[in-house]
């Protein structure tokens, strides 16, 4: 099991929350390809606020424009997520660098990492 880290920022955020729908450019696809639905855990930074939100897992395989619409066509590769929690995760950009020893733009948590949180 591995975690993977999206971003977003207060233009994407709500965006991704209401469709339960994570994308990013197709330079980074490769990064996400192997996340197994069901299985790994997903992440969600807030580059604006630094908060990681979380736990979601895939629903589907990542792909290219599953909602073509989605933030204006700008993030093309795309997962659709089930949250798993009762509710957010939220940890703040600090806690997670200093006690978790997790940056926001490591992309894949590896496992032992991911008991952390």
């Amino acid at each position: 099991m591995k975690g993977y880290i999206f971003l977003c920022d207060r233009k994407t955020c709500d965006e991704c929350f209401e469709k339960n729908l994570f994308g990013t450019t197709s330079k980074y696809c490769k990064f996400f390809k192997n996340i197994k639905i069901g299985e790994d855990l997903i992440f969600l930074f807030h580059r604006d606020n630094n908060l990681l939100y979380g736990i979601w897992k895939a629903v589907s395989k990542v792909g290219k424009w599953k909602d073509p619409k989605a933030w204006n066509g700008k993030y093309p590769c795309q997962v659709e997520v089930k949250l798993i929690t009762n509710d957010y995760l939220y940890i703040d950009r600090e806690t997670l660098e200093k006690q978790f020893r997790i940056r926001f733009n490591d992309i894949i948590i590896n496992e032992g990492k991911l008991h952390y949180i």
